[in-house]
């Protein structure tokens, strides 16, 4: 396998077992992840998503997580009201704090929720404060926090306003994540190439590190026939990502990556990765991972690989 690739996809999948169209039952999950994480391809393998309210469902796993803790980002109930969804995290929060002191094993890393559907951009400063006093106030160590938009404009000036010096003064830097969700049940919730291509072009000119869900058990963009519409290719999305940071790259060049449905034009060597003839070293390949692209949730580890097997990218397990 090209040192490349491998670099791209080091721990690029947060397992979501729990979530459909898979919705295993917990124990189902837990143990998939655990098989895994022993598994050739353990190198891929990121966290393991839970709703933070069934956090406390995994206790009787604490022997098998005893030499290596369970990497969890934890997901909360979105709310469409601001103080509604603050009055929720606080009483979360809480839970967690209590989690995390009676089982040190388990690893909260992230938290993850979808943004308010009221909150505004002047409410923005605000309302991440008024989070990051939730989690004080519950004792909680400071979880990276991922907020998913919505698929409209409006949430790009929220990811602009996240960028911006002012806000940055009462953050840790980089602690804050967008998330974009890129597929759903149906063909609706699929975001449009043009609008993929904004988000990736906006959160690296405002800074912003920036993760993936849904919809990305595939490489390369294709057309799924269940649904009759185009679907976004993970790696079409981490390459135009990294290429964005590394060249700075205008939008309408991302958005050539994400369209892209050739996988010929994509290239991975020991050296570095390319699409056409622009091309990312293994440094600043290294670097958008680990500041900008934190990875894609999917409810399926196996799918991903097999596809990368079966176009040649991906040596056959043992």
């Amino acid at each position: 396998m090209k040192q490349s690739l491998r670099t791209l996809l080091e721990h690029i999948i947060d397992y979501a077992g729990l979530y459909p169209p898979a919705r295993l039952e917990l124990s189902e999950a837990v143990e998939n992840y655990l098989r895994y994480r022993e598994s050739d391809e353990a190198w891929m393998l990121g966290r393991f998503i839970c709703p933070a309210t069934r956090l406390g469902e995994l206790a009787p796993y604490a022997e098998r997580f005893a030499e290596e803790p369970l990497r969890v980002s934890a997901t909360f109930a979105p709310s469409e009201d601001r103080d509604a969804f603050l009055e929720a995290l606080s009483m979360q929060a809480r839970r967690l704090g209590l989690i995390q002191r009676e089982h040190p094993w388990i690893a909260v890393e992230m938290t993850e929720v979808r943004l308010p559907d009221d909150l505004t951009v002047e409410q923005f400063e605000d309302f991440l404060s008024h989070v990051e006093q939730c989690f004080r106030d519950a004792g909680v160590g400071m979880p990276l926090e991922v907020y998913e938009i919505p698929h409209d404009e409006a949430a790009l000036e929220l990811v602009r306003q996240l960028g911006r010096g002012r806000l940055r003064t009462i953050r840790d830097r980089q602690r804050v994540l967008i998330k974009l969700r890129c597929g759903g049940p149906k063909a609706e919730a699929i975001p449009p190439a043009a609008f993929v291509a904004k988000v990736i072009h906006t959160c690296r000119e405002s800074g912003v590190p920036l993760k993936f869900t849904a919809g990305l058990h595939h490489p390369f963009r294709h057309v799924d026939p269940v649904l009759q519409c185009p679907m976004n290719g993970f790696l079409n999305l981490l390459v135009a990502g990294v290429l964005a940071y590394a060249l700075r790259l205008d939008e309408p060049d991302v958005l050539a990556i994400v369209e892209e449905t050739d996988p010929w034009q994509f290239a991975f060597e020991d050296e570095y990765l390319a699409w056409n003839d622009a091309e990312a070293t293994l440094g600043e390949i290294r670097f958008a991972r680990r500041h900008h692209l934190m990875g894609f949730g999917s409810c399926s580890f196996t799918e991903p690989i097999e596809d990368l097997r079966q176009l040649g990218l991906m040596p056959s397990s043992k």
